[in-house]
């Protein structure tokens, strides 16, 4: 897996680059939680800490899309656009659209195979919906941006 997962955190940091600047010698980003509700919760040893972030050093994601780009699925535009798209899929009798990005069978289906991959920029493109759905990343940590809660 850990193949799987640096190759998808390479591909985050290609695109996420194009919206918020890498710093020289950054491989990765750092992922950040945007409220208490949606941060790992405090437990005893542990350490947390509250950043306050310029607004043009943080890419804010959908959680929801991040995990339809780690399973290589297809990110909709909205409800709609999903519907169709699950429909396509059943009219051609496949079951595991991720078979498209990394089996053979994208061979066969080279436009869907297009389809599937360019919907994955949604990620950066398209706001976060309503509730605990956005996450959001920085290139580096700066000293100057964080208060530390002992727990």
């Amino acid at each position: 897996m850990a193949d799987f997962y640096l190759k998808l955190y390479r591909w985050y940091a290609r695109q996420g680059e194009r919206f918020v600047p890498r710093p020289d010698g950054v491989e990765f980003s750092v992922w950040v939680s945007l409220s208490r509700e949606s941060m790992l919760q405090l437990v005893e040893g542990s350490v947390v800490l509250t950043l306050r972030v310029p607004e043009e050093a943080l890419l804010i994601t959908d959680a929801e899309r991040w995990g339809y780009r780690v399973n290589q699925w297809y990110i909709p535009l909205d409800q709609e656009d999903e519907r169709r798209h699950n429909s396509e899929m059943e009219r051609y009798g496949i079951a595991s659209e991720s078979a498209i990005i990394d089996s053979d069978k994208g061979n066969f289906y080279p436009l869907l195979r297009r389809k599937i991959v360019d919907s994955w920029e949604r990620l950066f493109t398209c706001p976060p919906r309503c509730g605990d759905m956005a996450q959001g990343t920085l290139w580096e940590l700066r000293r100057e941006w964080t208060e530390i809660c002992d727990g």
